[in-house]
């Protein structure tokens, strides 16, 4: 008799060890599907913050940036073309 009490309280135990997995399992899915989607969210939202040529087109102050930086290249570019040199000066 003692020994189906004593089989009895360690299935219980058990059973009780198992139920608790199974809801720590179940809200560790939770979590990780509410963060996928709220990553999905974002990635959505990043999307449609970049216009097809790869610039912010919501923030404006960025926008303007790389634009003069873009325009920065083309005036260092027409800089660098060849044109007509100075002479440098001889040294003695």
């Amino acid at each position: 008799m003692r020994e189906l009490s004593e089989a009895e309280r360690l299935y219980r135990i058990q059973s009780q060890s198992l139920d608790s997995a199974e809801n720590a399992i179940s809200q560790s899915r939770a979590r990780l599907e509410s963060a996928f989607n709220r990553l999905a969210e974002l990635q959505k939202q990043v999307v449609s913050a970049i216009s097809p040529d790869g610039t912010p087109s919501a923030d404006t102050k960025v926008a303007a940036k790389i634009s003069a930086a873009k325009n920065g290249e083309a005036k260092s570019a027409a800089k660098k073309a060849p044109g007509k040199k100075s002479a440098t000066k001889k040294r003695r």
